[in-house]
């Protein structure tokens, strides 16, 4: 019987963004997996932290004082290396916080569960932060875009075909 884990995986070149970030010391490591029905929306405050979100399945859109609104695609993934204030939500046109009607379940360590149960569209985001523990890298951070999106990461990785 075969498995997957009896096949080696092919070599993945490194891209420039991940031979960066794998010389960083993470700490603060945080993630959650979000099932959200439309209509939500979610702000994250500016904090000092690395935070990325991917979309599994959408609708999802992101809002940045610099961007305005952007459309998140299933796949896609942004990274926003300064920690700049946003907004995610299933339409631009939504209003609110919607996190507090959610349940949130730990599931141990730093990871959690966000529901938001209704009647529209489904998203599944899968979202997580960390805080830069190497001074001597941070002033790189500041020279990165506020926001760098990735669309399809998923659809372009081979492991995933």
């Amino acid at each position: 019987m075969s498995d997957y884990s009896s096949h080696p995986l092919p070599d993945i070149p490194m891209d420039a963004l991940s031979e960066v970030l794998q010389d960083f010391r993470l700490s603060g490591v945080n993630y959650g997996r979000c099932e959200l029905r439309h209509p939500w929306s979610i702000a994250f405050p500016e904090q000092k932290l690395l935070r990325f979100h991917f979309v599994g399945q959408g609708p999802c859109w992101i809002y940045t004082e610099a961007e305005g609104w952007q459309e998140l695609r299933d796949g896609d993934l942004v990274l926003l290396p300064q920690g700049i204030a946003h907004r995610l939500a299933s339409a631009p046109d939504v209003v609110g916080d919607s996190l507090e009607g959610c349940q949130v379940t730990k599931l141990g360590g730093n990871v959690c569960e966000v529901v938001r149960q209704g009647t529209g569209a489904t998203c599944t985001l899968f979202c997580g932060s960390m805080a830069l523990g190497s001074c001597a890298l941070n002033p790189l951070i500041t020279l990165m875009p506020p926001i760098i999106k990735g669309c399809d990461v998923a659809g372009n990785d081979p492991v995933m075909r």
